[in-house]
């Protein structure tokens, strides 16, 4: 017997298809019902007919995409278990800022560029903490941020190495990821970091290069694009793993509005083919600090977001997008709320948010002493 989830979502498209997702069932639920079913399951989900109405091969898709759930089922207890499996989750995660400097001065970046760096006894307080705790988790992840993190590549390739030597110690398994704008991301570069299994980065392009180095010059003043570009195409042709994902995020402002069709154009033709380039895009917003005043003007509003992400899905040539991980229970709950995530800043404060320096007696949660 069976009973509709209470977590079901129903919409139609352009050529009057059903769509349906459920949001506890993730990815595995979308479903498009033609217009031989579209009618009554349609009226099935308003309550209108009864679930014994269904032809039974309909019926057991439902149900394995989990539109349909047992009559029998607590939904609401397997929620608190989803939830407290993504919350409080046995892996320890572990956001490390090598550097808060930076070589761009992006106009909506939040960041004040403290001349800090992970002085050497930091960096052995990072260790030793991971040492006397890692038995507690299951396994170690490790993100590189900043500030711009390739401006201290020998510290991550110094810790990444060490922090390796632990997790082999204890049998635990060991993953790297990085935030990057990409300029220092040479080919010499990425295998020294693929050798330390830094094998998943974000990398910012905001659109085309005109408005890319608009938004995210060099430091000194002067355009980024065409060296990112470089390095870019360097790793998509010289690398022959297919173990590495690089998401490329672009910050949508009022400056690429209208050319969604170029943008797709030059992005699709360089790695619309390859699968390990991952795009996917968002508002530029206010996330506070000394710039965003002097780009405001630029910002989205963001209900006109629905309608940029319509445009750039539909236009050809088609790219890959990351957006199913954020179609799994949990996939939109931040990494700051996870009970065994922490972030470790230059001088060993340690926070759970990226975004939240500029007030430690409020946001830090401890700080790692030589001890």
């Amino acid at each position: 017997m069976y009973k509709l989830s209470k977590y079901n979502y129903s919409t139609y498209n352009e050529d009057g298809d059903l769509l349906l997702y459920n949001s506890m069932s993730g990815v595995k639920s979308l479903l498009k019902v033609k217009e031989e079913f579209r009618d009554v399951v349609k009226q099935v989900l308003d309550g209108n007919e009864k679930i014994s109405s269904l032809p039974e091969g309909l019926k057991d898709r439902l149900f394995n995409a989990g539109i349909l759930v047992p009559e029998y089922e607590d939904e609401e207890c397997k929620l608190r278990s989803l939830y407290l499996n993504c919350v409080a989750n046995p892996s320890l995660s572990l956001t490390i800022l090598p550097t808060e400097q930076c070589n761009f001065r992006c106009k909506y970046c939040y960041e004040e560029f403290s001349d800090r760096n992970m002085k050497p006894e930091v960096q052995d307080a990072v260790v030793d903490w991971v040492a006397r705790n890692i038995t507690r988790y299951q396994n170690l992840h490790v993100s590189w941020f900043g500030g711009e993190p390739l401006l201290e590549l020998d510290i991550i390739l110094h810790l990444s190495e060490r922090l390796k030597h632990i997790c082999r110690q204890h049998r635990k398994s060991y993953t790297a990821s990085m935030t990057t704008n990409g300029y220092l991301l040479n080919m010499e570069c990425f295998r020294k970091l693929m050798s330390e299994n830094v094998l998943y980065y974000q990398i910012t392009l905001d659109g085309l290069e005109d408005v890319h180095n608009a938004q995210r010059p060099l430091k000194g003043g002067g355009g980024s694009f065409r060296e990112i570009i470089k390095n870019l195409e360097a790793i998509r042709d010289q690398v022959q793993s297919n173990l590495f994902r690089i998401s490329l995020r672009t910050n949508f402002s009022y400056n690429l509005i209208n050319r969604i069709s170029e943008y797709k154009k030059f992005f699709g033709e360089r790695f619309g083919g390859d699968q390990r380039f991952r795009f996917f895009i968002r508002p530029a917003m206010d996330w506070g600090g000394p710039r965003i005043d002097a780009f405001r003007d630029s910002l989205l509003e963001e209900e006109l977001m629905v309608e940029i992400y319509r445009a750039v899905i539909h236009a050809e040539p088609k790219l890959h997008y990351i957006y199913d991980e954020f179609l799994v229970p949990g996939g939109g709950i931040c990494y700051a709320g996870k009970q065994n995530h922490y972030t470790i800043a230059p001088n060993g404060d340690v926070f759970k948010c990226t975004a939240n320096f500029s007030n430690p007696s409020k946001a830090r949660v401890g700080c790692l002493l030589k001890d």
